[in-house]
């Protein structure tokens, strides 16, 4: 089910896509939200609010008032950009958003040389999406707005040669992988996210580390978060770009238990329908799409 938005923000006009998930009592999240508000939840669906990206492409291409050296690169953006459009998702009745750190991690850093701010860049994440909560609505009960913690899937993958003329080549490491997921989940973490995120994945092996440093990290901490997990189809094959099937992809990652397991908008919202169907005769988790 879909949900869409169109409404006026500071920066021009933002068109929103939800994506609705149906939430049981007695989940993780339940649990989560029962301990920090003291409160029983209710069935509800939770709206998580996304598209970031094409809002900001949006904003830019319609603004005249706004500086376009604020748009430059995501992480590199104006802070008070990034609140507006989650107030934006969060006035319009989103319950969970999510952090602007798709590419903060020390791998997708390297290319601008700047791996040594990354776990600034997710710590303030965080807080931009805390003073968003904060600065929401009057009417809007804050404590019950989650902050999810994006982990995209860094600009390298571990199962494909980045040279057709050596199939055995590879750019990176499962280990570079972990090294860097721990490090931006840790930074999550420090920052104050209440679900990680490991998104748009394209390559298992990639997400497979994501996985593990949140394993990790959770047995660190002693404590364990809610994951949510996306996939990305490259064509209608129904494959990943590293040639997995859709159930392939779930049996390759079901030991990680996650809370819920999707689709991102690849191919676009119709071209999931199917797909969302198939995954949810394997899944023993939640099933999600999103746009």
């Amino acid at each position: 089910k879909r949900l869409l938005l169109i409404i006026p923000t500071l920066f021009g006009i933002m068109v929103i896509n939800f994506a609705i998930i149906q939430i049981v009592p007695g989940g993780p999240v339940e649990q989560m939200i029962a301990q920090m508000t003291g409160t029983a939840v209710e069935s509800t669906a939770r709206f998580s609010g996304g598209g970031e990206g094409e809002t900001l492409e949006f904003n830019r291409d319609n603004s005249t008032s706004v500086n376009d050296s604020k748009y430059r690169g995501a992480q590199g953006l104006d802070p008070d950009i990034i609140k507006e459009i989650h107030k934006s998702y969060i006035n319009s009745g989103s319950k969970i958003i999510e952090t602007n750190t798709f590419g903060a991690t020390s791998i997708a850093q390297s290319d601008y040389k700047l791996e040594h701010l990354v776990e600034k860049m997710n710590i303030e994440s965080v807080k931009v999406a805390k003073d968003a909560i904060d600065e929401s609505d009057s009417d809007i009960d804050k404590s019950k707005i989650f902050i999810a913690g994006a982990m995209g899937p860094t600009n390298r993958t571990a199962s494909i040669s980045p040279d057709v003329e050596d199939p055995g080549k590879r750019n990176i490491t499962f280990d570079e992988l972990v090294n860097a997921y721990y490090i931006q989940a840790k930074s999550l973490l420090v920052g104050g996210v209440d679900i990680f995120l490991p998104e748009t994945t394209f390559d298992t092996l990639n997400l497979k580390a994501a996985l593990f440093a949140l394993e990790n990290l959770f047995e660190e901490v002693g404590e364990r978060f809610p994951v949510f997990i996306s996939v990305t189809f490259s064509d209608k094959s129904g494959r990943t770009l590293s040639g997995q099937t859709i159930r392939a992809f779930w049996e390759s990652i079901r030991h990680a238990n996650p809370y819920s397991v999707g689709m991102n908008c690849g191919l676009g919202a119709d071209s999931l329908i199917g797909y969302v169907k198939e995954l949810k005769n394997y899944a023993n988790c939640k099933v999600r799409s999103e746009e």
